[in-house]
């Protein structure tokens, strides 16, 4: 359990590291920075688990180990999941030429409106 709890530490660390760097050197509303802070937890999650392993007999090490890298894994994954989910409407948003594609007929404001001048909804 020791070699485990100072993987765990050490993985800690090295995201701890990632959350720094991403949050003082990334630029604003870059993908690195929005997972900073899921990063950040995920650090702060491993810890726990750590010193359970550390402090705790061999079945509570155990257990507290893997719960915490469960949830660890499962706040990263889900922080990955809404930066890629956010990004690719941005670029989606970015790459139509006024929000709405190049045909109007499926943009909603156009169909409320009775207009021909495609608007963001």
């Amino acid at each position: 359990m020791l070699t485990a709890a100072i993987v765990t530490i050490a993985l800690a660390g090295l995201l701890a590291a990632l959350a720094a760097a991403a949050f003082l050197r990334a630029p604003h509303g870059s993908p690195q920075r929005m997972m900073a802070p899921a990063q950040a937890a995920a650090a702060v999650i491993l810890v726990p688990g750590a010193v359970a392993a550390l402090f705790g007999s061999t079945t509570i090490g155990l257990v507290g180990l893997l719960v915490c890298c469960i949830a660890a894994v499962a706040t990263v994954s889900a922080a990955a999941w809404q930066v890629s989910r956010y990004t690719t409407a941005a670029q989606q948003m970015s790459s139509s030429s006024g929000g709405c594609g190049s045909s109007c007929a499926g943009c909603p404001s156009t169909a409320a409106r009775g207009s021909s001048v495609c608007a963001r909804p």
